[in-house]
Order: C-alpha cells, then structure tokens, then sequence
C-alpha cells in the first residue's frame, strides 16, 4: 500500500491559487481518499498526514508514518522552505492567476546524457544520465507546444548523438564552458580557455545547425567581477559571436534533488510526492518573488529568463509544470525575444536575480 498514491498539482481556479491533492490510502483505517485545497493548508495537511491519521495504525503502518515523519524532517531543513512557510506572499493569496502577463523564455542548464557515470558513489543522483530522461524532457516541450529551448551544455559531459538529436527537434544549444570550473579571481583568460574549448567541440554541430547567434551562460557569474576581466571576456565573446545570457528567475529544482534521488532509490513514493508537492509550492514563490524584483528595478513588467536544471526531479514533473504554469497565466517566448528586451541592454543579456535559490552551478 502506498502511502501517497497520488498527487496532482492543477491549474488555478478563478478565485484563488490552489494546489489540489487527491490523497487515497494515506489515512490507512479510513479507506477513503481526501481531498486539500489552497496552498498553506495542503502542504501543511499533507506534511502532517504522514505523521498523524484517523485510526490506530498497526507495525506496517506506523513504519510508514515515520517514513514521512522522517521525510518531512529533511524537508524541514531546507532553509528557503522554511521561509516560505514563514512568509504570506500576497500574489499567491489575492490572485486567481498571479502569473498572468508574465513572459518566460525556457532554458535549460546541463543536458543529461545517455551513459550513467557509476563511478560517482556521493552523487544520489548519478542514475539521472539517461535517455529514457532525455525523452521525458523532449516529449515535454513538444506536448506543451514550447518554442525552442536552448540547453546549456558543458564540454565535459557533451554527448554528441543526444545533442543532435535535441537539435534535430528544432530546439538549441549554448556554450557552458568545458568543465564549469570556477576560475581564479583575476584571470579571465582561463576563463576565455575554457569557453573557447568548449566552442570547438560545439563547432561541428552549429554547422550543421546553424544558428544567427551563438548563447553562452557563466556556470559562475559571480565570479567575473572586475572591468578588466569583463573587456577581455567581452572581446572574446563578440569576437565569436556569442551573447551571455544570465536568467531572472532559477527553479528551486536542485534544492531538493539529492533527497528525490534518494527516496526514489528506497521506494518511497510517499516521500518522493510530498517533495513534488513543497518543491512546485517554492517555484510558484521563487518566480513571483523574481517577477517583482525585476517589476521593482525595471519599472515594468520584463521579458524573464526561465533556467531548470536537468536533474531527476526535473525530468519527472516538467511534463505538469509547464501546463501548471501556463494555467497560473504565463506565456512562454523564445530566449531571442527574451534578449531583446532592453532590460538586458548593456548587460549582454547576463542579468541573474537574486530571488533564486541557488545562482552558481
């Protein structure tokens, strides 16, 4: 018996944003499923159904509850969770659709691969390289529609018949540097190396699939501080014909990556929607934290950068975050017309908010 057999996060209704449960078998000696609506209370109620149900639970059951009670624990510790509980964010309270008008261009940061790297026993999530993901992250885009998606790659993990075939589905590539390494302060020519390295092995494919701009994204745009390093950088950049692209707003993804990896590796479905569930409710506050951020610096509504990272977690619920968004009244736009959006004037399209979780790679 499962103890969360299903978890569906819908589009808003008129009046309110809500995130509807169906929650069956969960509380165990009522056999009946239950129904939660509205933010608080269903992360609440289904944070505290784990611990707590409706009649005397026996040995299987009670090792289940403390299954949760341990998941939410962890989840407990995850600091922007804690925050947001702490918060009252009133766009998700007063608004039916708090993203209504807000423009999003989807990119994607380090495209998993086709071979599964063992080798790497710390990494929960080293089982995520495979093409049965990268499947699940086309099917995504091409069912909802979505115009080309550019993934970042880094020379290091480049899998050259995975790229091409992400091509091939009309969508496209950017530059992530060869190995993502953060360069020492003061030598942006390491960093120039690395780029440029990475370059030549994309070279072959941009050929094939040409494109009127070539996209590079700093793994960590921190690290670039001082003028000197951005004119070198810079000279480099046009001289190549690549844009930076920074993003507006992060998913909160990677946050809660390790402790999916790990519960999915137990089994423990219960756990694994419980983190669905808390890791779509601080996407919805990331991005309207991000939006008026910008709204505040710009004086305006702004053409946002999207960034998600292609990890497990990710790969598993991009097929309902995409409609859940569109749902909440975002629209998705190319990254070109993102760019073109004077916001990124003079910035080269590098602007990265700092409502996002989590900036360097």
């Amino acid at each position: 018996m499962s103890t969360i057999a299903s978890t569906r996060l819908t589009p808003t209704p008129p009046t309110a944003v809500e995130y509807s449960f169906d929650i069956h078998d969960i509380c165990f000696a009522c056999k009946r499923p239950m129904r939660i609506q509205s933010t608080a209370v269903a992360l609440m109620a289904v944070s505290l159904l784990g611990l707590s149900c409706c009649g005397p639970p026996d040995n299987k059951k009670s090792a289940a509850s403390q299954e949760m009670a341990n998941c939410q624990e962890e989840l407990n510790g995850i600091k922007d969770l804690s925050a947001l509980r702490k918060a009252r964010d009133k766009q998700e309270q007063e608004s039916g659709k708090p993203f209504e008008g807000l423009q999003l261009a989807l990119t994607i940061n380090s495209m998993v691969t086709s071979s599964i790297d063992d080798g790497n026993a710390d990494d929960l999530c080293y089982t995520q390289d495979t093409r049965e993901n990268f499947a699940k992250l086309l099917k995504a885009l091409t069912d909802n529609g979505m115009p080309p998606t550019v993934a970042f790659v880094a020379g290091d993990s480049f899998d050259p018949v995975l790229e091409t075939q992400w091509l091939k589905s009309g969508n496209l590539l950017g530059n992530f540097t060869f190995d993502r390494r953060k360069s020492k302060k003061g030598d942006a020519r390491d960093l120039v190396d690395n780029v440029a390295k990475a370059d030549q092995m994309l070279a072959p494919l941009w050929k094939a699939f040409p494109t009127a701009r070539k996209y590079l994204r700093y793994p960590h745009p921190k690290a670039i501080s001082n003028s000197q390093d951005k004119a070198l950088i810079s000279f480099y950049l046009k001289q190549n014909g690549y844009v930076e692209v920074g993003s507006t707003i992060e998913s909160p993804d990677r946050l809660f990556s390790q402790m999916y990896c790990g519960v999915l590796a137990k089994g423990n479905t219960g756990c694994a929607n419980l983190i669905k569930a808390n890791f779509f409710s601080l996407l919805l506050h990331v991005t309207s934290k991000a939006r008026a951020e910008a709204r505040d610096a710009a004086g305006r509504e702004i053409k946002h950068v999207f960034t998600i990272h292609a990890t497990q977690l990710t790969c598993d619920t991009l097929s309902e975050m995409l409609p859940w968004l569109k749902g909440l009244g975002a629209r998705f736009i190319s990254l070109d017309e993102a760019l073109s959006d004077p916001f990124y004037a003079g910035s080269g399209g590098n602007k990265t908010s700092s409502a996002s979780p989590a900036h360097d790679e």
